[in-house]
């Protein structure tokens, strides 16, 4: 992560360059078993320092997406750290599905596909990239495709540990809502689990997109003033998301 944020370099070079002076200096004036104490203590702090301001940075880029759902101005600067990554590292599969998820939450489906993949193969990354790559197929309302990637997630879940199918499970669930929405079917558990996923995330983007999937279903069971006030919310809460057009558009056509 360090590598990522030039600024968390430069402290992690500074503190380690300041260590070594004063572990001179020790040495210098005799007192050179407390300089390995200053080496050790003073590795430590430049690495944890650099480490905790390169999340720090990491972290606000991220919530101009997930947070302040700007994935224009997100794209603007992001994408720029893939250039840093270790190439087939897990960090840049993650780089990637954020950047896929940049341009998802613009609307723009097709370009976002190519980065739902990666060449790191770890189980954990390619289950993230088949699910992301089956989400945008859904919104394209892809049928043949989403069950590919549905198909191949059930398969990679069934032989995964449980805390992998535990830390998936809420994302399956959803997704196995939207492709049975796709056929016209929804059940009454399905409407009180979106229900509580809206309810109870603190992730704005998601949200607004749980908000937009159970409005839809509120269509479909015509219970149209329940649909309305989704719709409402997430123009209220705005955003520069294709999902906000949308809503808008939807609220006009009722």
């Amino acid at each position: 992560m360090i590598r990522l944020f030039p600024k968390s370099q430069k402290f992690l070079w500074t503190g380690l360059a300041l260590t070594l002076l004063f572990a001179a200096l020790l040495i210098y004036t005799g007192d050179a078993p407390f300089s390995i104490v200053v080496i050790v203590a003073g590795v430590w702090i430049s690495w944890f320092g650099a480490q905790y301001s390169a999340i720090s940075a990491h972290q606000r880029m991220l919530a101009i997406l997930y947070t302040d759902k700007k994935p224009t101005l997100f794209l603007a600067n992001y994408p720029a750290l893939l250039k840093r990554c270790h190439k087939g590292s897990k960090l840049e599969a993650a780089i990637r599905a954020h950047i896929g998820n940049a341009l998802v939450a613009q609307g723009s489906f097709e370009e976002a596909l190519p980065y739902f993949t990666a060449e790191n193969q770890s189980t954990e990354t390619v289950l993230m990239q088949t699910e992301n790559r089956c989400s945008c197929h859904l919104y394209q309302e892809n049928r043949t495709e989403s069950d590919a990637e549905l198909t191949k997630m059930d398969t990679m879940l069934a032989n995964s540990n449980r805390r992998l199918q535990l830390r998936t499970e809420e994302s399956r669930h959803m997704l196995g809502i939207r492709r049975t929405l796709l056929d016209g079917l929804i059940l009454n558990e399905d409407i009180a689990f979106l229900r509580e996923v809206v309810a109870h995330t603190n992730k704005p983007l998601h949200r607004s997109a749980t908000r937009f999937l159970l409005s839809k279903v509120y269509l479909l069971r015509n219970q149209t003033d329940a649909a309305r006030g989704l719709l409402r919310s997430i123009v209220e809460d705005g955003g520069e998301i294709w999902i906000v057009k949308q809503a808008q558009q939807m609220l006009s056509d009722l």
